[in-house]
């Protein structure tokens, strides 16, 4: 199962999830703050939390088949 996890490195302002579309993937935050935001592409967009090391972001995804509704930003 260990090889199903790989780290990967986002720029910031880098999007690991984008509202609406749909993902497979979850992420564990080894380092930084990812900001999750409702609304990013539009005209308002607005902060519903910031996450740090060891908050996990997308797990949604792994139990329902709804596409996100917020995106995840680096």
């Amino acid at each position: 199962m260990a090889e199903d996890f790989k780290r990967v490195k986002f720029d910031r302002g880098a999007f690991l999830i984008k509202e609406g579309e749909r993902t497979d993937d979850a992420y564990l935050i080894a380092s930084g703050k990812v900001e999750i935001r409702i609304g990013a592409f539009g005209r308002n967009p607005h902060t519903l939390a910031i996450l740090e090391p060891g908050d996990v972001v997308g797990e949604m995804s792994l139990f329902d088949d709804e596409p996100p509704v917020a995106s995840a930003i680096a």
